[in-house]
This record gives C-alpha cells, sequence and structure tokens, in this order.
C-alpha cells in the first residue's frame, strides 16, 4: 500500500488525481491545492 498527499491546481491535476484515488494500490492521505485568487479588472473570484 503507498499512502501519498497529492500536491496539484486545478483541471490540470483532475484527471491525475482521478487516476490516483481509482488506484487499489495508492491510499491518498491529503490533499492540497492554492486558494482561490481574484481575477480581472473587479477582482472577483471564479
Amino acid at each position: 500500500m503507498i499512502r501519498a498527499v497529492f500536491f496539484g491546481t486545478a483541471e490540470i491535476a483532475c484527471p491525475v488525481l482521478q487516476t490516483l484515488h481509482d488506484m487499489r494500490e495508492v491510499q491518498l492521505q491529503g490533499i492540497v491545492t492554492q486558494p482561490d485568487r481574484p481575477q480581472g479588472r473587479k477582482l472577483k473570484l471564479r
């Protein structure tokens, strides 16, 4: 059994995270992402 913590952001990391989640050999201990940041002229969260 492999215990892992996943570090990733947004759409790029989603397929990888899904694959790790589906694998029986991997036990995810945690997931670390960056918080949403304000964007655009009015600095609104997306």
